[in-house]
């Protein structure tokens, strides 16, 4: 499968539109949990991803991921 591998910082500096996206997101910053992340995580998701692309996340229980954007169902 052809591709190209990004490794970046929520994506920042990433640019386009991906049919797939794989993200193991931090969840905090230095010793403290980031409770806003997981709307970031998946704002970003819907920028980056190409209409009818997949995106697969390591997404710890505690943080909630129910949040999405309205480009999501």
């Amino acid at each position: 499968m052809p591709g190209r591998t990004l490794c970046s910082d929520l994506a920042e500096g990433a640019s386009g539109e991906f049919d797939l996206i794989l993200t193991n997101p931090p969840f905090h910053v230095d010793a403290e949990t980031d409770y806003s992340l997981p709307g970031r995580v998946l704002q970003t998701l819907a920028r980056l991803l190409r209409p009818g692309g997949e995106a697969y996340l390591v997404a710890n229980q505690f943080l909630d991921y129910s949040i999405r954007p309205k480009r999501f169902p």
